[in-house]
């Protein structure tokens, strides 16, 4: 009996591995096989502890000479997918993405996997999962095949896993973790730094441990779609302590920030090994550049201190920098349409109570503030977005600019007197009127900060920059800030009686001068148009004055019917009605899904003024490298300000035979339609618009940042500057020689 007991015994123990096996292999979802993918969805172990986390594998055997790709997958494609369905209180987190291999294709080169790719995902399980109650995972995978053809394919897995213990993973499960996670790069305690310069990138990375002497082969991947062109070679070349990477600049470039992915492939006694290192590179200051090595001549870069000063200015002086800015706003040209309108609300309340005068104050004020939390809010958002937008951004839509031009028609005919606003309030009692003023006064309020947005005040540039890298709250609040300032001069005429009283009495003046005031309303109107030109060509002209006289149509309309009966006013106030709606429609598709045509030149000359060339970043990095000086100006055809400068300080003939006895190369570049290069020049100064001039010596690494009010007095005191610095300079470099 005992050997029969021992012989029924140890064919049992035999089967204990094999039972752990079968459990194992019970827990693998079941696979998806497609005509180019076999996926299978694979847990680490059988089980997970409470509060613990199971890794699992999506792992892909792809077909010969077809491949998936990468997070950032290069020139196109698209990278693999999971849309997980868990119980509450099992957390699925990121892929983890093994490096990828450079794949080819013509002149293209994408990023991704070939043969098999393994990408590992943890799932949490959360502290108080009840014991012993299974965990199911549901998961819907897609991902996109390429060989000279894509093929978008996916499928759907199920598991589940216990809450035991797991047991040890079997030997070619484990095997593919390993190799895996073999693939996944490493963070280290290295030092990253970025260089702009020009069209090119230079990563350049030191820390112990690092032998540039030994390094074969080496290439950067970056996580961020655009930033570096993946097609473009990547010269490697040994540095202190470490070693440099030049790149191309992509797309859509970011001048601060670098992330992503370095493989390197060393020499070593058993053979060449290759590993990935997770970096994170930030741009370098020309001062922190220069400390160690000469600047590269740059694009973006260049303005780095400058950009960074003004991320450093801090909130209180932001905040400061807005008041005073939103002050001087009020002096710049965009404004003065509007200023004609607020002179006549304070003549017409000059006789009213003091209290009245400041409600209509205070009204005018919430009216400016409601406005610039709006652009706020709306610049937040984008920006959150990923979009590159900045102060005026909504006068690059057409659709915006031509709607602007009908309102400025419009308030231009009714300081004609073509037709009123309001008129049937007019002797229904002071308490009415005084209610209908002050909603005047509010929208007087929206209306000027609307117009102002074309133009761009001393000390307001720096506090914009500063406010658009900051937080929403912070954004917001310098915002209102540059809102409180720029209401102020308005607010407190209203608050002070006397300086009310020292504006001239109401009488028949009057009405000549605000039929007079009208007349800078039709310029502005006319002005709005010449920039719907630029933007969309004779077509978007067309349609904005064809809706100008469809509005002036409806306003005849409107007055025509006025003394007819019932029937007679609501025929004549339905067609206004659609009067206007069919000037909206003319302009409301403007712009979309086109280019500019009317771009700006490659080169030419105003009517005076130095020649000019179009800017790109490529032109200002060459110039810069061969040691020429060059000035920058970035302007737009919506931006009076910019305009205004250029015909005043930039047109004369003695800043001209400076620019030509000095050498000096003229950039101009145009943000009217919007340019991400422009964007990226004006954010590396720590400006969110135009107008920006920047003046570049010949070799120096510092450039001169001009006022964005300019005389011709102070553009000829910075090139006589310059001019002096550069002799100074040549003379040094003679001595030194």
């Amino acid at each position: 009996m005992r050997r029969a007991g021992q012989a029924i015994r140890f064919p049992f123990l035999l089967t204990i591995p094999l039972l752990l096996a079968l459990a194992n292999t019970a827990a693998w979802a079941t696979p998806v096989t497609t005509d180019h993918v076999t996926a299978r969805l694979i847990p680490e172990s059988a089980g997970v502890r409470p509060g613990g986390t199971l890794w699992v594998m999506l792992h892909l055997k792809i077909k010969e000479g077809w491949h998936t790709y990468w997070r950032n997958p290069g020139d196109s494609g698209e990278p693999p997918h999971i849309r997980w369905t868990l119980p509450q209180g099992v957390e699925a987190g990121d892929i983890q993405w093994p490096y990828p291999d450079p794949l080819p294709y013509g002149p293209l080169l994408n990023y991704g996997y070939s043969g098999e790719a393994l990408h590992l995902v943890p799932l949490r399980l959360a502290q108080d999962w009840p014991e012993g109650k299974p965990v199911p995972i549901r998961a819907k995978v897609g991902w996109l095949a390429c060989s000279d053809i894509c093929v978008p394919e996916g499928g759907d897995f199920e598991l589940t896993v216990t809450t035991a213990e797991g047991g040890p993973a079997d030997e070619s499960t484990a095997a593919l973790f390993q190799k895996a996670r073999a693939r996944l790069p490493v963070k280290t305690g290295w030092t990253a730094g970025l260089d702009n310069a020009g069209d090119r990138i230079v990563l350049t990375v030191a820390g112990d441990g690092l032998n540039a002497g030994r390094i074969e082969k080496a290439a950067f991947f970056p996580y961020k779609w655009g930033v570096v062109e993946p097609s473009a070679p990547q010269t490697l070349r040994p540095a202190p302590n470490g070693l440099s990477l030049e790149m191309t600049r992509g797309q859509t470039p970011d001048s601060q920030r670098l992330d992503g992915v370095l493989v390197l492939t060393e020499a070593l006694h058993d053979g060449p090994v290759t590993r990935a290192y997770e970096i994170a590179a930030l741009a370098q200051s020309e001062k922190g550049a220069a400390a160690g090595a000469p600047a590269p001549a740059s694009a973006s870069g260049t303005g780095n201190a400058a950009g960074e000063a003004a991320a450093k200015i801090g909130v209180l002086k932001a905040l400061l920098f807005a008041i005073v800015g939103g002050l001087i706003l009020n002096l710049m040209p965009c404004v003065f349409p509007v200023l004609s309108m607020k002179a006549m609300a304070l003549i017409r309340h000059a006789e009213q109570a003091p209290r009245t005068i400041r409600l209509h104050g205070v009204a005018y004020a919430a009216g400016v503030l409601s406005c610039f939390a709006v652009l706020a809010g709306l610049l937040i958002a984008l920006k959150a977005g990923g979009e590159a937008a900045g102060w005026g951004f909504q006068l690059q839509s057409p659709a915006f600019v031509a709607v602007m031009a009908y309102l400025f028609f419009l308030l231009g005919l009714n300081l004609s007197g073509f037709f009123e606003i309001g008129g049937g309030a007019i002797g229904v009692g002071d308490r009415l009127a005084a209610r209908g003023g002050y909603s005047g006064s509010y929208f007087t309020g929206v209306l000027a900060a609307v117009v102002s947005t074309p133009c761009t005040a001393p000390f307001m540039g720096v506090a914009l920059g500063f406010a658009l890298t900051q937080s929403a709250p912070v954004s917001l609040a310098v915002f209102l800030a540059l809102g409180v300032g720029f209401a102020l001069p308005y607010l407190l005429l209203t608050f002070v009686p006397a300086l009310v009283r020292r504006l001239p009495r109401p009488g028949a003046w009057m009405e000549r001068t605000r039929q007079f005031l009208a007349f800078p309303l039709y310029a502005s109107a006319a002005w709005l148009v010449w920039v719907l030109s630029i933007q969309t060509g004779p077509d978007g002209v067309l349609a904005a004055l064809a809706g100008m006289v469809l509005i002036a149509f409806g306003l005849w309309l409107w007055n025509t019917v006025r003394d007819a009966g019932p029937r007679g006013r609501l025929l004549g106030r339905s067609g206004t009605a659609v009067a206007v709606v069919a000037a909206l429609a003319l302009v409301a598709g403007l712009g979309i899904g086109s280019t500019p045509t009317a771009p700006q030149p490659a080169a030419g000359q105003s009517a005076s003024g130095p020649k000019y060339e179009r800017f790109s970043s490529e032109r200002l990095a060459a110039l810069r490298a061969g040691g020429k000086p060059v000035f920058v100006n970035m302007t737009a055809a919506w931006c009076i300000t910019c305009l205004v400068n250029e015909r005043v300080a930039l047109s004369s003939a003695a800043v001209t035979e400076q620019f030509e006895a000095q050498g000096i190369t003229y950039l101009k570049g145009d943000w009217t339609n919007g340019d991400p290069e422009i964007t990226a020049l004006l954010e590396s100064f720590g400006r969110s618009g135009v107008p920006l001039y920047v003046l570049y010596g010949a070799g120096s690494t510092t450039p001169t940042l001009l006022p964005q009010l300019l005389t011709e007095s102070l553009v000829l005191d910075a090139l006589r500057d310059l001019s002096g610095k550069t002799k100074i300079t040549a003379h040094t470099n003679r001595r030194s020689s």
